[in-house]
């Protein structure tokens, strides 16, 4: 239950770069990314403590809980494909399908965005800024095509109002997005199966 300031003293202190377990070290670390994108948008202090790490092997991948994350994350692009069978107009008027249409789409690119988080901590690569960076940092190693890092920027950019605002949400966007972008989360969610299932993880 640390705090966000807690967090970033322990990662940028020895004691975590120390620890053996690389597996708890990483889910820690990962989760600590996502809370200051949430928090601060990276700024500097994020930054710097997530720019302290060891100069040695890369960290370990749970193979498990990423595929736990890919499972969950199918599982939301169902329930969004079955949304998306609803007429337009039938949607716009009905409060209750497309607050959940918002609920299913925003628990999707929690996914989407966390696991991301998760690989770059764990294969070490440049610490991202921004949501989008997430993507391309996953596409500059192969983890997913650049194409579909591009796509689904989209959502990147709808997760905060998803999150925060979601009164203020187009609703033709939202249902624009389940109409358009449930391939891409399909996309994803086999392209990173795939790199973790290679064994290739360095």
């Amino acid at each position: 239950q640390a705090s966000l300031l807690q967090r970033a003293q322990i990662i940028r202190s020895w004691s975590l770069l120390y620890q053996r377990d690389q597996k708890r070290r990483v889910h820690f670390e990962a989760r600590s990314v996502m809370e200051y994108l949430e928090f601060k948008k990276y700024d500097d202090v994020q930054s710097k403590a997530l720019a302290e790490r060891t100069r040695g092997e890369r960290f370990a991948i749970d193979a498990a809980y990423v595929r736990a994350r890919i499972a969950r994350l199918r599982e939301y692009t169902t329930l969004l494909a079955d949304l998306r069978q609803i007429e337009h107009t039938k949607f716009k008027a009905d409060p209750k399908l497309y607050g959940l249409a918002q609920w299913h789409l925003q628990q999707a690119v929690e996914l989407l965005l966390g696991t991301g988080a998760y690989l770059v901590t764990a294969l070490a690569l440049p610490k991202p800024e921004a949501y989008h960076d997430i993507l391309d940092a996953l596409a500059g190693h192969a983890v997913i095509e650049r194409a579909l890092a591009y796509r689904l920027e989209h959502l990147a950019n709808l997760r905060n109002l998803l999150a925060y605002d979601r009164e203020q949400t187009d609703i033709d966007d939202v249902y624009g997005q389940i109409q358009t972008r449930i391939p891409d989360l399909v996309a994803f969610a086999d392209q990173v199966e795939k790199f973790v299932g290679t064994g290739d993880l360095s």
